[in-house]
């Protein structure tokens, strides 16, 4: 069956092209962001030729060379501070324990960290380290030891993000057997800990006259399949230019971010460009059933004249009650649990950029997520059309 040409907007070009830029190549960009390189580099080529990539003159290839050799400088120092800060983030609980303990998390964490820095930090001579290795380990202290290390590989790979539940699901896709218990038992003993969640801030702006839709979605968050049931929401991210806003649109089949927009002000535009996203992504359905809260920017006139024209429709939640959008909101308590806070940006671009990376690359093609099976949504949704 031929596929329809994907479309998409100019803020996600704009995006990919800025995370291109950034990365060793536009083709490791595309392969993160599922579209074709030449698509992309056909973007920056554009873009190039408009004048809007800035290019280094060669007659400042000295004073370039010596700037470069500088921050090379110091980027090795910023290496390894980072380094002993994380050592010490994530090998804080043994600290204060036995040598055998210490040897077995610096065993864990090799392939994270260098055994001299390790060392160094746990106040640890490398010969002892060393002289540790040499003993023959018994069965079990082997397959602890090689459960170890995968479970440090897909902590990291994550970022954090996942915990014994999500290691589990991703140990036995892997091949790997192995309980949901003994992998928090060794992750508790390797010091390892998933990000934990925190209180939501609500944005919403219900204070207007505008009219307002019934909740016709009344909570039953189950779709049979994709663009039968969708829902948005606002939330705001911190940065040391000041506020950032983002605008989601979620596809309650999948879970799939498929709209987004993020903007200095909370105004109706952001709504509107998140639910034009996910319009043109989705290729233009009719029909689907629109569920937000009812802040001032989804009882616009102008989001409202969206909705009709493609025939959506409009849902939304009793006032006060963030559980009736219960799926933006836990869509929101993942992105500032496992970014957001562990984050500090100093411009609103750099924000956008993170956010960006964290919708398109990690929660839409790796991400697990429960309610759909533990599998990404973008799995679970080529999952389907095979079925189909």
């Amino acid at each position: 069956m031929t596929r329809s040409a994907r479309r998409y907007t100019k803020e996600f070009k704009q995006e990919a092209i800025n995370l291109a830029l950034k990365s060793p190549s536009v083709e490791s960009t595309a392969k993160e962001l599922g579209i074709p390189a030449a698509t992309l580099h056909s973007w920056i080529h554009t873009l190039k030729k408009k004048g809007n990539i800035a290019t280094v003159d060669a007659s400042g290839s000295k004073d370039m060379a010596a700037l470069v050799e500088e921050n090379r400088r110091l980027h090795k120092e910023l290496a390894i501070a980072r380094e002993e800060r994380e050592i010490l983030k994530k090998g804080g609980s043994v600290l204060c324990s036995t040598p055998e303990v210490k040897y077995v998390f610096i065993k864990a964490n090799e392939p994270n960290f260098s055994v001299k820095r390790m060392c160094h930090m746990l106040s640890l001579e490398r010969s002892g380290y060393y002289a540790w290795l040499k003993r023959k380990p018994g069965k079990r202290a082997l397959s602890n030891e090689e459960l170890d290390k995968k479970i440090m590989i897909i902590f990291k790979r994550h970022k954090s993000r996942y915990g014994a539940k999500r290691i589990a699901d991703e140990l036995h896709d892997e091949g790997e057997t192995c309980s949901k218990n003994r992998i928090a038992r060794r992750m508790k003993y390797l010091g390892l800990y998933a990000k934990a969640k925190k209180k939501f801030k609500v944005t919403t702006d219900s204070k207007h006259n505008l009219p307002v839709a019934p909740n016709l979605l009344n909570r039953d968050f189950t779709a049979h399949a994709p663009n039968q049931k969708w829902c948005g929401d606002i939330s705001y991210v911190w940065t040391d230019e000041g506020w950032m806003y983002l605008a989601v649109v979620i596809d309650l089949y999948s879970r799939a971010v498929i709209g987004w927009s993020i903007q200095p002000t909370m105004s109706r535009q952001l709504v509107c460009d998140a639910l034009m996203m996910a319009i043109w992504r989705r290729k233009f359905p009719r029909g689907v059933l629109f569920h937000s809260d009812r802040g001032s920017q989804y009882c616009s006139n102008d989001y409202q004249k969206i909705l009709k024209s493609f025939g959506f429709i409009c849902s939304m939640s009793r006032k006060g009650n963030c559980w009736d959008n219960s799926v933006a909101e836990s869509f929101f308590h993942s992105l500032k649990t496992e970014l957001v806070y562990t984050e500090r940006y100093p411009t609103r671009e750099i924000a956008k950029q993170s956010i960006f990376q964290y919708i398109e690359v990690y929660y839409n093609r790796v991400r697990r997520h429960s309610a759909i099976g533990s599998i990404a949504p973008e799995a679970f949704e080529n999952q389907c059309k095979d079925v189909a």
